[in-house]
């Protein structure tokens, strides 16, 4: 009952307290209450949802989407999967650092020269340069209807 009881409170299956399936979840973060992307994988909290990921050995958190526009067509119910990347091309989408408390997601335009454009912005798409320091992860997945 106590091992119960502790699983419930992280709100994962009692197999990840042993280690059975804990490299395929990922905790997941509201957009509008992400503050240090940086930190999110390693600092979960009290009440942390965690979800089953597809590419466990890259994934590090995950970040259900706010309901609002966006340029992409991705739905308010998604969740997107960031994780480690070996290179960025154009197409993918990325999170970006802007400052300390502000992250966009980016859809890359230009692989030659890390390019791209902020998908939430619903005016006209200015494409900006991105330092590659500014990255935080890349896109790896996207969960729909969760």
């Amino acid at each position: 009952s106590t091992i119960s009881a502790i699983a419930r409170f992280f709100d994962v299956p009692m197999s990840a307290l042993f280690g059975e399936e804990s490299r395929g979840l990922v905790p997941v973060y509201e957009q509008p209450s992400l503050r240090d992307a940086r930190k999110a994988s390693v600092a979960p909290h009290h009440g942390q949802l965690w979800i089953k990921v597809s590419n466990t050995s890259s994934s590090r958190f995950a970040i259900a989407l706010a309901p609002k526009s966006r340029t992409e067509l991705l739905p308010p119910n998604a969740i997107l999967v960031i994780g480690e990347y070996e290179s960025i091309d154009s197409g993918d989408l990325a999170l970006i650092e802007i400052d300390k408390q502000t992250y966009i997601f980016v859809k890359i335009t230009n692989d030659g020269s890390l390019t791209g454009y902020d998908i939430e912005s619903t005016k006209k798409r200015r494409v900006f340069s991105i330092d590659e320091r500014a990255i935080i992860g890349k896109v790896l997945e996207i969960i729909v209807g969760r």
